[in-house]
């Protein structure tokens, strides 16, 4: 594990390159700070590490991601990781509010979400067995 608060936890997979960030109910807590704050923990993780491939689990993130918060991510954790990060796939496994979860894709959707290839899953099994293809 590199990296837990009281909203995520963040593990690297060496072997596999894969970025893992999990997502606790407790977010349904959390502020737009603390958003931003958990995305740039993120992001020096990103640039740390280097992933070719990332997990995000969204199945409890009960923060809705408005349109103002999207425009942050794509300007600066998206745009920062498409020029300096090597990543391929990203596997989403999306959240059961589906306010959150429209957030998360709408975010994924700004102008840098398309350096890599994205795809939406309903269980962690089956993002790992696609992430383990590419």
């Amino acid at each position: 594990m590199l990296y837990k608060s009281e909203f995520q936890e963040i593990i690297f997979h060496s072997e596999t390159s894969t970025l893992e960030n999990i997502w606790f109910p407790t977010t349904q807590k959390m502020t737009n700070e603390d958003y931003k704050h958990e995305m740039l923990e993120l992001s020096k993780l990103f640039l740390k590490y280097k992933p070719e491939k990332q997990l995000i689990n969204t199945q409890e993130l009960l923060f809705p991601i408005n349109p103002e918060l999207q425009a942050w991510t794509d300007k600066n954790i998206l745009e920062p990781h498409s020029k300096e990060v090597n990543l391929k796939q990203v596997a989403l496994i999306v959240s059961k509010e589906l306010i959150a979860s429209l957030g998360v894709e709408q975010a994924f959707d700004e102008e840098h979400g398309n350096a890599f290839n994205l795809q939406y899953f309903a269980s962690k099994e089956e993002a790992m067995a696609w992430l383990k293809i590419g």
